[in-house]
């Protein structure tokens, strides 16, 4: 690490109050999640300043800084550049993620997934891949990206070096494999589903595993630029499910362990859990943001995010660039804040805000806890105001119970 773990401490603690330059909103991280907030920082500044919340100040730009979620803890705690005030995550934090900041709030905004996609070479027609490659198993896949160790211990052949070597029916063309940087949440998501299930998986998270000659790249912009170049037309990657949208991609149908059946990366099949890889989305804090200082203005971001109606009458920034919103009462579920937390920093005050895909008595819990901090410490919890306004109150208190009598009298 660039500091020791008690400088790092330090600097999370006093880093409260303000913004990193005074009037900006810097925002850095994921570039999964970096699209939404690139839709997003035009019309912030004027809803933000509109709202006229005493002691907050005023935002006149925002910034986005798009890299990778592995970017996010080090540019909150200022120990990478650029700085920022809100990080962005398509993972959760690490253990030592979570033990080099203190007062760490990981607040969820929606959900996404991670497509396998084929270059040019490999289409049937647009969008669509070739015959052999249009339904794959999770298995088929993690072998098109690592070494053989079964039949191949030492001199780290792939199991497939020329296409025509997974099937027949394809060009003898070389393969070529893109792959995103370890840290990334979408390397974490493509690992979690199709390297480790399949025992595919190296003691680093793979990256040994991977066949040499691997092109890297540095985010989801950056894969789907080479994967619409010349240069990926015999490529395969994986990519956030939002970038499909853009066009020139070719996903293949992924097999559910379940059925048996092959499904296509979408909204309809991901919320279904039909299409089975998927992974949340997140804003993370330096402790919550408080009511009175421009601190608030992270919580209305994280907030405004995901509000309905922020691109047009009925779809958010988030929904518009491909991914999946969440019910707007599903604030917690049962799921543990982390493994090791409390073994690491016992005195930590850090929370993983995770939802469960429900409304109910955990939410309940969640609202009114969130509800009572507002008045008492004056602690503004972005998931609670509904209606990101820079307040929790009755209005929050209706969007609430409206949310909790939708989830229960409509099937789910």
């Amino acid at each position: 690490m660039a500091m020791s773990i008690a400088a790092t401490m330090m600097r999370a603690g006093a880093a409260t109050g303000g913004l990193v330059t005074p009037g900006t909103l810097s925002v850095g991280g994921s570039s999964t999640v970096a699209p939404v907030a690139n839709d997003a920082k035009a019309t912030f500044p004027a809803y933000f300043n509109a709202l006229g919340l005493a002691g907050a100040g005023t935002i006149s730009a925002v910034t986005v800084d798009s890299s990778s979620s592995g970017n996010a803890f080090g540019q909150l705690l200022q120990t990478k550049t650029p700085y920022t005030d809100c990080g962005q995550m398509s993972r959760p934090p690490t253990n030592a993620e979570w033990q080099s900041m203190q007062n760490a709030q990981d607040w969820a905004i929606g959900v996404d997934s991670v497509a396998i996609v084929f270059g040019s070479g490999l289409t049937s027609s647009t969008d669509v891949p070739k015959t052999a490659l249009q339904n794959l198993t999770t298995l088929q896949v993690g072998k098109m990206f690592v070494i053989n160790t079964v039949t191949n211990t030492s001199n780290n052949q792939p199991y497939y070096t020329y296409w025509d070597q997974f099937d027949a029916s394809l060009p003898h063309q070389l393969i070529t494999v893109v792959v995103r940087d370890t840290t990334s949440g979408t390397y974490d998501c493509f690992q979690n589903f199709f390297l480790t299930p399949n025992g595919l998986a190296g003691s680093d998270k793979g990256v040994k595993e991977l066949v040499p000659g691997y092109v890297p790249r540095q985010g989801n912009g950056d894969v789907y630029s080479y994967m619409t170049s010349p240069q990926g037309q015999y490529a395969v990657a994986f990519i956030s499910m939002g970038y499909l949208h853009l066009g020139g991609l070719a996903p293949a149908n992924i097999q559910n362990t379940l059925d048996g059946k092959y499904y296509a990366p979408n909204v309809y099949n991901v919320l279904q859990g039909l299409y089975q890889p998927w992974r949340w989305l997140w804003e993370v804090t330096q402790g919550i943001p408080t009511t009175g200082t421009i601190e608030v203005a992270k919580s209305v971001w994280i907030s405004y995010l995901k509000l309905p109606g922020t691109y047009n009458s009925t779809t958010s920034y988030l929904q518009y660039e491909g991914y999946i919103a969440m019910k707007p009462g599903d604030m917690a579920g049962t799921a543990p804040i982390n493994d090791q937390l409390i073994a690491i920093s016992p005195n930590a005050t850090q929370t993983q805000t995770i939802p469960d895909g429900k409304v109910d008595f955990s939410d309940v819990t969640y609202f009114v806890d969130a509800y009572i901090k507002f008045y008492s410490l004056h602690q503004l919890n972005p998931m609670a105001d509904l209606d990101a306004n820079g307040v929790i109150d009755f209005n929050d208190v209706t969007a609430f119970v409206s949310a909790y009598i939708a989830f229960w009298t409509t099937p789910h």
